[in-house]
């Protein structure tokens, strides 16, 4: 007998966008959103069990709503929905879980691992609930699943810990404890980046990340988990939901001479890599390489024309200027006699670090004679 599970985690809905300017709120809608995705495909593919391992919301205050929004939406499931709720949505006396949910929801309350039974599909679901922001003890330590007919699956927030450290503020969990506990899979949630399909003892496991970004630290494509399970058997394969995904690009644009030009091939650079759909990503592009003296670089400028094409960008200057070493003597006026100065500061220095620091001063140095010098992440 096999079930046909879908595993998510950590959609932080209500979560609050930064650093996009006016498409921040069109992002917060886009994670909301993504629940409802998962639900429309959970709907497609007849699926038995959607597991949500934990931070659903991104905090106990979530405006009532959303809340209302995420309940309807699980009201029109066709399938059973568990989840066990996380450091970030923790059940609280604040809870957005606590009060009435649809009847198919299952909502583990307490710090420790129980269980319910569905005895229509033979299926053992265990979970517990974060009922603060940490969690200090192990709550699978000492769990041993019952050995019968029923697949037994475990829904849970936490952090997988080695034997030598052993500590984590956030459910610490022993590998070896994965491999005492006889489930036939653990849905594991908290760490944002999707890991591969484990196996300990008898138990697979995995980590399904994010379903959608909400920063350059979680980079890439984000999804669910779906897929059969049954005893010995695992076949989980990785569902897109996102949106749009994040993304840091380096782009050499040595010996271009203008803005345009270096929009031109970083839109080509994008397109190359992510196809037609490029413009539906975020990126942090930043630039790199040589440019010629003389030629001034305006961030800001190359970001407005990008976004024209792309959802959102971030654009970081880090190219180094080009020195004229041959004919570097010959320039006797005051930006030469800088040029020459800080030339030969960076060659004084004895690693790339502090070479490094000097370039980039030679650099700001020479924008100050053309202009206000603007510096930021962008500049």
């Amino acid at each position: 007998m096999k079930v046909k599970i879908a595993h998510c985690a950590d959609l932080h809905i209500g979560a609050k966008i930064s650093g996009l300017g006016h498409r921040a709120a069109v992002r917060s809608a886009e994670i909301k959103n993504a629940f409802l995705n998962i639900v429309d495909i959970c709907n497609k593919e007849k699926v038995d069990v959607l597991c949500i391992s934990g931070d659903l919301f991104d905090d106990v205050e979530i405006i009532n709503s959303d809340i209302e929004e995420i309940k309807n939406a699980c009201k029109n499931a066709d399938f059973k929905i568990v989840i066990s709720p996380g450091n970030h949505d923790p059940f609280s006396s604040d809870s957005p879980y606590r009060g009435a949910w649809p009847e198919n929801v299952v909502i583990f309350k307490n710090d420790y691992l129980e269980s319910i039974e569905f005895d229509d599909i033979k299926v053992r679901v265990f979970g517990a609930a974060f009922k603060g922001r940490y969690e200090n003890k192990s709550l699978i330590k000492n769990v041993v699943a019952p050995k019968d007919n029923f697949i037994n699956l475990c829904v849970l927030h936490g952090e997988i810990v080695s034997s030598n450290s052993g500590k984590s503020p956030y459910n610490p969990i022993f590998i070896e404890d994965i491999e005492k506990s006889g489930f036939d899979y653990l849905a594991l949630g908290h760490i944002h980046v999707r890991s591969e399909i484990y196996k300990s003892g008898e138990t697979f496991y995995s980590y399904c990340g994010n379903t959608e970004s909400s920063g350059f630290s979680d980079l890439g494509e984000k999804g669910i988990y779906l897929g059969e399970i049954s005893k010995g058997f695992c076949n989980l394969k990785f569902i897109k939901t996102c949106k749009r995904a994040y993304y840091t690009k380096e782009i050499n644009v040595s010996g271009l001479k203008s803005d345009n030009e270096i929009a031109e091939k970083i839109i080509d650079s994008l397109i190359k890599e992510f196809g037609e759909n490029y413009g539906e990503n975020i990126y942090k592009i930043i630039l790199i390489g040589e440019i010629s003296d003389g030629i001034l670089i305006d961030a800001q400028n190359i970001k407005s024309i990008l976004e024209d094409c792309v959802f959102y960008c971030g654009v970081e200057d880090n190219t180094e200027i080009e020195i004229d070493t041959e004919n570097i003597d010959c320039k006797n006026d005051f930006r030469g006699l800088f040029i020459k100065k800080m030339a030969k500061k960076i060659s004084e220095q004895t690693t790339e670090e502090e070479k490094n620091v000097y370039k980039k001063a030679l650099k700001i140095g020479l924008i100050s004679f053309e202009r206000d010098v603007k510096y930021n992440n962008d500049n």
